[in-house]
C-alpha cells in the first residue's frame, strides 16, 4: 500500500497557528492578571516623579516589593508572606544580608531601649505615722493589694507575720530609669538586655489627700523572708506612666498625667555619661521606700498640671530636637523643644475633650533632620446616655524641622504623608466598589493605591493618580470556578455571625495597604506605615501602697 506524502508546509502553518493561538491566550490572560500600574488622572506625572517610595502588596502566599523613583514604577514578586518580604526589605535598608533576615536565624540587630520604675516616696515636710501591727493597716489595703499581685498568700492577720512601715499624708513621684542594649532576632523576638546604667530622679509630682502606706512585713524567726510594695504608683483610682525619648548622647523623661492630678512635673534630661554602672537601687531590708537620686539627671523644663493641663505624649525630632503633646485648658497641643528644653515652637491642634486616661501615639514618617508626624488621641463626646464613650481623633499631620513646625492641611486621616519643596504628597487606600460578593466573604477591597499631590500653600491639587492592580478581578476569578449547580445556603445564610469573625487573613486576601516608606534618610525605627511610638497606661486601684 503507497504511503500517502506529508505536506510539511501545511504541518508547519498548521503548528505555527496553534502556537501562536496559545501564546496570544497566554499573554491576554498574563495581561489580565498581571496589572500593578499608575494611572493619571489629573495633572502631570512629573508632580510625582519629584517623590519616591517603596512599598508591599500581595496576600499571605505572594508579595510585590514596588518601588516609585525617578518617574519610573519596578517591582518584583516573591513566593513569601507580609513578615518575609518586610525582613528583606529591612535587610536592604541596613546592608545586611538579606538571609539573615529570610530565614529568621541570627541574632543581628541590637538596639537600645530603656526600662522605667515609678516609684514614691513620702514627701519633704510630711507627716509620718509609724506601722507597728496589723491593726495600723486598713485590710482593703492588704486584700487589694494581693489580688492585683497574687504571688503570696495574704500575709493580713497572720500571726507568723510580723508588719512595720510607715504611713504618709503626702507623696513623691521617683523614677527609676535603667538604659540597656537589647539583641533582637531578626522575627522580632527579644533575646537578652545588657543593663548599661541606670538613673533615678524626682520626676516633680508631689500629691497629697493620703494616707498613704509603705509596707515590709517579715516571717517571724525567718529574717532571711521579708516582702514589700515595691512599685508605689497608684493612687485614688488611676495610673501614671513616665514617658521617654531616646537620643545619641542622652535619654529624655516626663511623668504623662493622662488623668485628673494637680501638680507639676519636669521634663527631665539623663545624660548617659552620668548613668550609675551599678545598680543602686534600694534592697528588701532598706525601709519600703527610698528618696535617694543618682545618675546626674537635669531639669530642664517644668509644667503645671491639672484637670484641664495633662502631659500626653514625648517623641525624638531629628538629632536634638523632642517633640511633646499635651492639654492645656482642655486643648491640644503640639510644642518642639530644642536639647535645652528650649521651646522652638507651639501649635494648637484644633482638638478638644481629650480623654486625659486614654492612650496617645504619634505616626507619620522619621527623617534624620526632620519628620512628619501627627498625633492620635481619644476624646470624649457628652451623650445622652453615656458620657465616657471614646473616640479616636487624629491630628493633621506636621512638618517638623529646626525652623519650627509647619501644618500639613487635610493629613489628618491619610495614611502616608510627605513633604518636599512647597507640595504635600498624599497616599491613600481606594476602597473597590462593593459587590456581592465581596460584601459576603470578608475580603480585603483596598486593591488600588490613590496619589494626590497639592500645594500647601494655595491648597491647589496638582496631580492625581491611582496605582491599579487586578487582585480584585483575580478575586472574582476565583468565585467564578465555583459550581453555582450545587445546592448551597444563600449568601447571607452562609455569612458567619459577628461574634464569630475573626481577622485572620486568607490567602486570597490581596490589597496594596501594606507598608509604605521613603527611599531617603529615612531612620531604621520606621519599619512600618503607621509609623508610632505607642504608650499604654493601666488602670490601678482606689489605693496607693
Amino acid at each position: 500500500m503507497e504511503k500517502k506524502r506529508r505536506n510539511i508546509i501545511l504541518e508547519i502553518f498548521i503548528c505555527t497557528t496553534i502556537v501562536t493561538a496559545v501564546l496570544i491566550g497566554y499573554l491576554t490572560s498574563a495581561g489580565n492578571n498581571g496589572i500593578f500600574e499608575i494611572r493619571d488622572l489629573e495633572g502631570e506625572r512629573s508632580e510625582l516623579a519629584a517623590f519616591s517610595f517603596e512599598g508591599t502588596a500581595g496576600d499571605d502566599v505572594h508579595q510585590i516589593h514596588y518601588r516609585w523613583e525617578n518617574g519610573e514604577l519596578t517591582r518584583k514578586t516573591y513566593p513569601c508572606n507580609k513578615q518575609t518580604i518586610s525582613n528583606l526589605i529591612d535587610a536592604n535598608r541596613k546592608s545586611v544580608n538579606p538571609l539573615k533576615k529570610y530565614f529568621h536565624t541570627e541574632l543581628s540587630l541590637t538596639q537600645s531601649r530603656q526600662e522605667t520604675l515609678l516609684q514614691t516616696a513620702p514627701a519633704e515636710g510630711s507627716k509620718l505615722e509609724p506601722l507597728q501591727s496589723w491593726a495600723d493597716v486598713p485590710p482593703e489595703i492588704m486584700e487589694d493589694y494581693f489580688e492585683r499581685y497574687r504571688y503570696r498568700e495574704n500575709p493580713y492577720g497572720n500571726d507568723a507575720f510580723r508588719v512595720r512601715g510607715t504611713k504618709a499624708e503626702t507623696v513623691s513621684f521617683f523614677i527609676n530609669l535603667t538604659y540597656m542594649k537589647e539583641a533582637l532576632s531578626w522575627s522580632g523576638n527579644r533575646s537578652f538586655a545588657t543593663p548599661l546604667g541606670y538613673s533615678r530622679a524626682f520626676t516633680g509630682l508631689t500629691l497629697s489627700g493620703g494616707p498613704y502606706y509603705y509596707l515590709l512585713w517579715e516571717e517571724k524567726g525567718n529574717e532571711d523572708y521579708s516582702d514589700f510594695s515595691e512599685n508605689n504608683i497608684c493612687y485614688k483610682g488611676a495610673g501614671l506612666d513616665f514617658l521617654t525619648a531616646d537620643t545619641e548622647n542622652a535619654v529624655y523623661g516626663i511623668l504623662s498625667t493622662n488623668h485628673n492630678v494637680t501638680g507639676e512635673v519636669f521634663l527631665l534630661r539623663f545624660p548617659k555619661e552620668n548613668m550609675a554602672v551599678h545598680n543602686l537601687t534600694y534592697s528588701s531590708k532598706d525601709m519600703p521606700y527610698s528618696k535617694a537620686v543618682y545618675g546626674g539627671a537635669e531639669t530642664i523644663a517644668e509644667f503645671d498640671v491639672n484637670e484641664e493641663s495633662s502631659i500626653l505624649a514625648l517623641t525624638p525630632c531629628g538629632e536634638d530636637m523632642l517633640l511633646l503633646a499635651r492639654t492645656e485648658g482642655g486643648a491640644l497641643y503640639l510644642e518642639l523643644y530644642d536639647s535645652e528644653g528650649t521651646l522652638i515652637d507651639r501649635e494648637n491642634t484644633g482638638i478638644e475633650g481629650i480623654l486625659h486616661w486614654d492612650d496617645a501615639e504619634f505616626e507619620g514618617l522619621r527623617r534624620k533632620d526632620s519628620a512628619i508626624l501627627g498625633i492620635r488621641v481619644g476624646t470624649k463626646e457628652a451623650l445622652e446616655n453615656d458620657e465616657t464613650m471614646r473616640y479616636e481623633k487624629n491630628s493633621d499631620k506636621y512638618l517638623i524641622t529646626q525652623e519650627g513646625l509647619l501644618r500639613l492641611d487635610g493629613t489628618a486621616h491619610t495614611k502616608y504623608a510627605d513633604y518636599k519643596d512647597g507640595k504635600t504628597l498624599l497616599i491613600d487606600a481606594v476602597q473597590e466598589n462593593e459587590t456581592l460578593a465581596m460584601r459576603y466573604t470578608y475580603r480585603d477591597k483596598r486593591t488600588q493605591l490613590s496619589f494626590t499631590i497639592k500645594e500647601e500653600e494655595t491648597e491647589q491639587t496638582l496631580y492625581r493618580g491611582i496605582l491599579e492592580t487586578d487582585f480584585s478581578e483575580d478575586f472574582n476569578k476565583e468565585l467564578a470556578q465555583i459550581n453555582i449547580s450545587k445546592l448551597a445556603d444563600t449568601l447571607v445564610e452562609q455569612k458567619p455571625p459577628m461574634q464569630d469573625f475573626t481577622f485572620t487573613v486568607g490567602e486570597y486576601s490581596r490589597n496594596v495597604n501594606g507598608r509604605i516608606l521613603p527611599l531617603d534618610d529615612v531612620s531604621a525605627s520606621d519599619r512600618t506605615l503607621y509609623n508610632w511610638q505607642y504608650y499604654s497606661v493601666e488602670e490601678y486601684g482606689n489605693h496607693l501602697y
